[in-house]
């Protein structure tokens, strides 16, 4: 059975931060660290965590993710270091990197990875911003198929997001397999709600990833119709990460994101779509989230009572919730009690899926809970 160890600092230098971590750590786990995953905001200096982390706790494998802000137990941290240890006795899990955004290698270092823990119950990667996430995602279909059990966190204009590779800083896709007797799942809380009557995606160009035309019209359009006055004030401050588009898939919405609108009023895009597609505008409903949230955290808890709870969330989530944001973590950990641990970072986008059979997707806007048993 794997055991796990949690722990925080915010001190401000790395050695001390890591002491603090080490000691704590070390008291949970005193005979040996097989994975060490750390969270950490840009006030620390990378390499020197990753030097000290090596020396003091020793742990075999090593994998440190720089987010904005990280999330430890009930809060929302904008300065420190988290640390997740684990002990994994008989358990299986490997870790890679690939340095290159080449198709075929991908998929050869996914299926290497997978070979070697022989049957493989789940995947998590972690992409920086010099990654391509769709070429990534082909990748992980062509081999391990269009509804794998992953979730992988991303990052698109966020700098600080390079991983390590034996102490060295590398823009590198970070692949965690876990083995078939470690027990991870994932649940995704949307709280996005459709507006008004659907429409068709008439004309969508995925490769340049470009709306052209809805409801054979100017892409822009839509939005015009829907949101009236507050158009103009959306365009000018760029706030369409408020109004996402939705497309149904297996009773399920799956949120497009427009990241800038072009010259000739086309909609380039963050997500899946392809012609043909029903959709609608999207609103994040802060109630309904909260509910949604509290009722997924109880059924998991019921169920399965897991002993650690990571968190993968979104800035923009958190740019629309603010205030609301914080009050949703402290809930979690309210309803999940003090004999689960909980740890998280931000990302600006994800790739997963809701539940089985939903095939993989790249989204904005939602927030993930990976429950270990």
């Amino acid at each position: 059975m794997v055991k796990f160890s949690l722990a925080f600092s915010d001190k401000t230098r790395e050695e001390e931060a890591i002491k603090e971590i080490s000691l704590k750590t070390k008291y949970v786990l005193p005979r040996k660290i097989n994975f060490a995953l750390i969270f950490f905001t840009p006030h620390y200096r990378s390499t020197l965590l990753h030097y000290i982390v090596s020396i003091t706790m020793q742990p075999e494998n090593i994998v440190q993710i720089c987010t904005p802000f990280l999330i430890y137990e009930n809060k929302i941290v904008e300065k420190g270091v988290v640390c997740v240890c684990m002990e994994l006795g008989d358990e299986k899990l490997g870790v890679d990197f690939v340095k290159t955004q080449q198709i075929s290698k991908i998929e050869v270092s996914l299926r290497r990875l997978v070979k070697k823990l022989k049957r493989y119950t789940y995947l998590f990667s972690f992409l920086p911003s010099s990654i391509d996430p769709y070429t990534y995602l082909h990748g992980i279909k062509l081999s391990l198929g269009k509804y794998a059990k992953i979730l992988c966190g991303g990052y698109t204009l966020y700098s600080e997001s390079s991983q390590l590779i034996k102490g060295e800083e590398e823009d590198s896709i970070t692949l965690i397999g876990l083995g078939e007797n470690i027990k991870v799942f994932h649940r995704k809380v949307n709280g996005f709600l459709p507006l008004g009557e659907s429409f068709t995606f008439t004309k969508v160009d995925e490769e340049r990833r470009l709306i052209l035309e809805i409801d054979n019209k100017p892409a822009i359009e839509i939005y015009r119709k829907y949101l009236g006055d507050k158009f103009e004030i959306l365009k000018k401050n760029e706030l369409f990460y408020l109004y996402p588009l939705g497309t149904k898939s297996n009773g399920n919405y799956k949120l497009v994101s427009i990241k800038e609108i072009l010259g000739d009023e086309s909609l380039f895009y963050l997500g899946n779509i392809s012609p043909g597609e029903k959709g609608k505008i999207m609103v994040l409903k802060e109630n309904l989230l909260l509910e949604n949230t509290k009722k997924i955290v109880e059924e998991e808890k019921n169920k399965y009572s897991p002993r650690l709870v990571i968190i993968f969330d979104s800035m923009v989530r958190r740019k629309i919730l603010k205030s609301k944001d914080n009050e949703e973590k402290y809930l979690i950990k309210e309803i999940l009690g003090k004999e689960t641990k909980v740890v998280g970072a931000y990302f600006d986008y994800h790739i997963g899926s809701r539940e089985a059979f939903e095939e993989l997707a790249i989204e904005e806007g939602n927030m993930y809970l990976t429950f270990w048993q």
